[in-house]
Parts: C-alpha cells; sequence; structure tokens
C-alpha cells in the first residue's frame, strides 16, 4: 500500500476516487492544509475495531424478531416513520 499526500481541495474534488481507492486498500492518503498534515485516510480494518450497538438498538433488533416470529409484521413508508417509532 502506498501512502500519498492531498491537498484539500484535490481532496473535495476527487472524494469518490480517492474512498474507492482507500477502501480497496490501495493506497492511505495524508491530507494537508497549507503544508500542514490535517488528518490520514486509511483503510478500514474490520478485526481492529468492535461495533457494539447501543441498548436501544438491541431491543429494537429482539422485539423486531418477536414480533415476526409471531406473525405481527409493521411497514414503514420512510426511514423518518421508524427512527420516530424508536423515540
Amino acid at each position: 500500500m502506498t501512502t500519498k499526500f492531498i491537498g484539500t481541495k484535490e481532496l473535495r474534488q476527487n472524494l469518490f476516487s480517492i474512498s474507492k481507492e482507500v477502501g480497496a486498500g490501495k493506497a492511505q492518503y495524508i491530507v494537508m492544509n497549507k503544508n500542514k498534515p490535517m488528518f490520514t485516510m486509511s483503510p478500514f480494518k474490520e478485526d481492529e475495531v468492535m461495533l457494539v450497538p447501543s441498548k436501544r438498538l438491541k431491543r429494537a433488533i429482539k422485539d423486531a424478531e418477536e414480533e415476526y416470529a409471531g406473525g405481527r409484521l409493521h411497514a414503514y413508508t420512510t426511514v423518518d416513520d421508524f427512527l420516530k417509532s424508536l423515540r
């Protein structure tokens, strides 16, 4: 994997192609602003990070599984409707 330096302007202009390159593990980028490093973009390694769902999300998933098993299905027309139901 190669390390490349890139300015913020070039990053904005080419974000899609840069993110695909990083996601494929071909390169990592050090993003510069006025010749000072701001941050890096590097491939995500699933074994390095453990994502832990919140208690609310775990409960919503469990409730949904129980409702599905009991034949009770809910249809949400929009994402907003679903998110409102979690509040």
